[in-house]
């Protein structure tokens, strides 16, 4: 049997660089996963294919320009709002 490493492998677009999509990836038997992380301003790492928010969120600009907190109201690109 063969199996490779999944580079965005979700069934769901939205869900690059979630949880979920990383889930998704481990249950359609990828053995691994591709992805970055970015170290936001005040230090905590961040997993995002970019250096910015803009393509994969709702959100604007670089991640090592904001906090955290900033990021973490940005929801992924494809869902209907911000998160709370």
């Amino acid at each position: 049997m063969h199996s490779a490493p999944g580079d965005r492998p979700s069934r769901h677009p939205e869900d690059e660089n979630t949880l979920r999509g990383l889930r998704d990836a481990a249950s359609a038997g990828a053995s691994g996963v591709e992805f970055d992380v970015w170290w936001a301003q005040d230090g905590i790492p961040v997993l995002s294919h970019d250096p910015t928010v803009d393509r994969t969120t709702t959100g604007h600009g670089p991640i090592a320009a904001m906090t955290a907190l900033r990021y973490r109201p940005c929801a992924p690109r494809g869902a209907s709002r911000c998160r709370p």
